[in-house]
C-alpha cells in the first residue's frame, strides 16, 4: 500500500515528508481512503473515519449533516467553494458525496463524476484538501467562524464499496455489480449481487429491474458458469423495498 505524509503549518508549504508535531496539520495519503487532514492542534494523531460504519442513506440531502454545530453551514459553503475552484482549475468533475460536521470533526467525502465507479484519484483529493484547508484557515484567521484548532478535518473518497442513492444513482452505475439488500413480496429480506437493468423495467416506471451479475457468487459450484435460469431471470422490486445498494 502506498503511504505518504503531507505536513502543513503556517510557514511550511504542503510537501511530502516531515514529522507530526502538536502545531502541524498532517495529511495521510492512501489509494483506498484518499487523504486525511488532521487539523487539531492539540491532537497527536488523526482520528479514524467512522462514516463507513453508518447505515446507507437513501437521500442525498441526509448526507449533508451540518446542522449539529454552529459552524456547519459555513463549513459546507467552504466545501462547495473549494470544490468549484478545483473543478475549474483542474479541470476536474468532482462532487460532494457527503459532508458530516460534528463538534470535533468535519468529514468530507468526494465523488468523481468522470469515473465509472465514482472514485477520485489522489491528485483529486489532494487538490481539494489543499484548497479547503486554505479557505478554512482564512476563515479561522479572519473572524474565527471555523474553529480550526478544535476540529479535525478529514477528506476522503466515497470508498471502494460506496453506497448508492436509490433510485437516483442507479442509472449512473447500471451494468456494474451491486450488492443489493431488499425485501421481496413475501416480506423476506434478501441480499444478492445484481446489476441494474432499466431496459427490463415495466413501462409504468413504478418498479426497478435487476439481473444477476456475472460474479463468482452467482456461478455454479466448482467454477461452473451461471445457470441459464439465473442469466435470464429479471428481479422486479419497488424502490422503497431496497434497503441498500453498494458497488
Amino acid at each position: 500500500t502506498l503511504r505518504g505524509r503531507l505536513v502543513h503549518s503556517r510557514d511550511i508549504p504542503l510537501a511530502f515528508g516531515g514529522t507530526h508535531s502538536r502545531s502541524a496539520r498532517v495529511t495521510r495519503v492512501t489509494p483506498e481512503n484518499g487523504v486525511v487532514l488532521a487539523a487539531a492542534a492539540s491532537s497527536s494523531s488523526s482520528s479514524s473515519s467512522d462514516m463507513s460504519s453508518e447505515k446507507p442513506e437513501k437521500s442525498y440531502e441526509r448526507r449533508m449533516k451540518v446542522d449539529n454545530v454552529s459552524w456547519g453551514t459555513n463549513a459546507l459553503q467552504h466545501c462547495s467553494s473549494a470544490l468549484s475552484a478545483v473543478n475549474e482549475n483542474g479541470p476536474f468533475n468532482l462532487a460532494l458525496y457527503a459532508v458530516d460536521a460534528r463538534p470535533t470533526k468535519l468529514e468530507v467525502r468526494l465523488d468523481n463524476l468522470d469515473d465509472p465507479r465514482g472514485s477520485p484519484s489522489l491528485v483529486h483529493v489532494e487538490s481539494f484538501s489543499r484548497e479547503l484547508l486554505r479557505r478554512l484557515e482564512a476563515s479561522w484567521e479572519d473572524d474565527g467562524s471555523f474553529p480550526l484548532e478544535q476540529v479535525d478535518v478529514e477528506v476522503s473518497t466515497a470508498g471502494a464499496n460506496r453506497a448508492l442513492h436509490v433510485p437516483d444513482e442507479l442509472e449512473r452505475f447500471k451494468g456494474q455489480p451491486l450488492d443489493v439488500v431488499w425485501t421481496n413480496e413475501g416480506g423476506k429480506r434478501r441480499t444478492e449481487t445484481l446489476m441494474y437493468s432499466p431496459d427490463d423495467a415495466p413501462t409504468d416506471g413504478v418498479q426497478l429491474a435487476f439481473r444477476y451479475a456475472q460474479v463468482k457468487a452467482n456461478r455454479g459450484e466448482k467454477g461452473r458458469p451461471m445457470s441459464r435460469k439465473k442469466r435470464e431471470e429479471v428481479l422486479l422490486m419497488d424502490a422503497h423495498a431496497v434497503a441498500s445498494a453498494h458497488i
